[in-house]
């Protein structure tokens, strides 16, 4: 995918999804998330980021923390999360903390 955008002049790329999709209620979210595992989905999002910028287009990881985890469509409405600190940092922060941690732009610029 990297190489393809890049061969189409784009240096960004809004992907992947990082939500971890713990509401199987969640209207939007559902197979656009690599899944329910935080772990899972941090490994499957480092992969899609590190091959991303290996061609050179930056990954900007979305949508936020705790999405996957709501309900309502945020296309629309504004939505509330009433997940616990503790369930967030063990799902939701650790896969986003996960992929700053891999992204050469943002480990560059910080």
């Amino acid at each position: 995918i990297g190489r393809i955008l890049r061969a189409l002049g784009c240096n960004a790329d809004t992907a992947p999804v990082l939500d971890v999709n713990i509401n199987p209620d969640n209207p939007i979210i559902g197979t656009r998330s690599y899944g329910k595992d935080p772990e899972k989905v941090a490994a499957l999002g480092r992969g899609y980021s590190t091959g991303l910028e290996s061609e050179g287009v930056m990954a900007v990881v979305k949508h936020f923390p705790g999405h996957g985890n709501v309900m309502g469509d945020t296309h629309i409405e504004i939505v509330h999360n009433d997940t616990d600190a503790d369930t967030l940092r063990k799902t939701e922060y650790l896969v986003f903390s996960s992929a700053c941690k891999v992204s050469t732009v943002f480990a560059t610029t910080t």
